[in-house]
């Protein structure tokens, strides 16, 4: 009987030190990525669709794509959020912590439009948000943009 104690506490002991060593590695992993994108701030880029020319910040890491626009006062007409992902797939967006209404725009890996959602209200939280396709990237713009710039699914953006 104490030897089946012992061997159990041993075990337990055991088990404790893995999760504590993996816990270890990912707070490790985790402070790096934050760090990198401390000291590198958002590079601004341009993207073009039609005769229209956008400044665009870019949302490519775990990180950045949970913030996305969330708890900024506004976006100017010539800014945007570009949500860069490794491979095409149904990407679902929610207006949590949003303080204006957006336009949203899923482009393939092609740089085609393939959906929009204009003047998605904060109010909208939480409804979820996503394409029929699948997409590699999401824009994510003004309320109005598309509309006002009569640019629609199908069209091409060049980035």
């Amino acid at each position: 009987m104490i030897k089946k104690m012992a061997k159990r506490i041993l075990e337990l002991i055991l088990l404790i030190l893995v999760v504590i060593v993996v816990s270890f590695f990912f707070s490790v992993d985790f402070s790096r990525q934050n760090q990198t994108e401390i000291n590198n701030p958002n590079q601004v880029r341009i993207l073009k669709i039609r005769n229209q020319v956008l400044n665009i910040e870019i949302a490519d890491t775990d990180i950045k794509k949970i913030i996305g626009l969330s708890n900024r006062e506004d976006l100017k007409k010539e800014e945007a959020l570009l949500f860069v992902f490794e491979t095409p797939g149904l990407y679902s967006f929610w207006m949590k912590d949003m303080n204006f209404p957006i336009d949203i725009a899923w482009i393939d890996e092609n740089k085609k439009i393939i959906h929009i959602e204009s003047k998605v209200l904060p109010s909208t939280y939480p409804k979820i948000f996503v394409s029929n396709s699948p997409a590699k990237y999401v824009l994510e713009t003004q309320a109005g943009f598309f509309e006002d710039s009569e640019i629609k699914i199908g069209d091409l953006a060049e980035f």
